[in-house]
């Protein structure tokens, strides 16, 4: 019997796990590492809406219809405007603006977990979309690693905390605590995006200059001069 393997990623934001299946050996390799992970929590998202309805100063029944269902992107986006239109503390506007930026980046990751071609190889989990792309030359390969997923994880929880603190602080100097020691903290996840290894760069240095337009007074007198010339020959 052919020997066949099998990989699996279960969608919406959490991998179970991912393993080989040996059609003749009968038996199941999986990688206990990866389950259990949730690199992609939701609960984040909840954050950014909370902070979102706050900062509208509208009545939660109204804020809720029209921030409800939002793009993360564009959700993000209108809260920086909102932060910026109160002027927010500098302070807390760049923490608003760093837990943004990095719930985005790990969203993106995310999404192409969830949404692209995976298999697993050398105890790695690549994923691409090379089946789906427009130009095989412009596809794109990612590596999930476990720690880089563990450091998606945790990151997550503590955007949760600082968004959620700002939206709903608290007097208690348990939480206040917590807080503080949660901000200082490091981002552990570090974005690197997709490798498209087929693309070339262009080299610029090879182009010819283009020589600037000539203005029409300049090409009037080069016109005048070209006909003087052939007049007198």
């Amino acid at each position: 019997m052919k020997r066949r393997v099998f990989n699996r990623v279960l969608c919406h934001g959490t991998t179970r796990w991912i393993g080989r299946f040996d059609a003749r050996s009968r038996d199941k390799i999986r990688y206990p590492a990866l389950r259990g992970h949730r690199p992609f929590c939701h609960i984040t998202e909840a954050a950014v809406h909370m902070l979102a309805r706050k900062l509208s100063l509208l009545p939660d029944a109204k804020a809720r219809i029209i921030f409800g269902g939002m793009r993360l992107p564009d959700l993000a986006e209108i809260v920086r405007q909102m932060a910026r239109l109160d002027a927010l503390p500098d302070d807390q506007y760049q923490e608003i603006d760093e837990c943004l930026t990095q719930l985005t980046d790990i969203a993106t990751k995310r999404h192409n977990l969830v949404h692209r071609t995976s298999n697993v190889f050398d105890g790695k989990l690549m994923v691409t979309n090379i089946m789906t792309s427009k130009v095989i030359n412009a596809s794109q390969t990612e590596v999930f690693e476990v720690e880089e997923m563990s450091n998606m994880q945790s990151d997550c929880g503590r955007i949760y905390l600082r968004l959620s603190h700002i939206a709903k602080p608290t007097k208690s100097k348990l939480d206040e605590d917590l807080y503080n020691a949660v901000r200082m903290a490091p981002w552990r996840y570090k974005h690197v995006p997709p490798k498209t290894p087929n693309l070339k760069s262009r080299d610029k240095s090879s182009k010819t200059p283009r020589a600037p337009n000539a203005s029409r007074a300049a090409r009037r007198k080069e016109a005048m001069k070209r006909a003087g010339k052939s007049s007198s020959d």
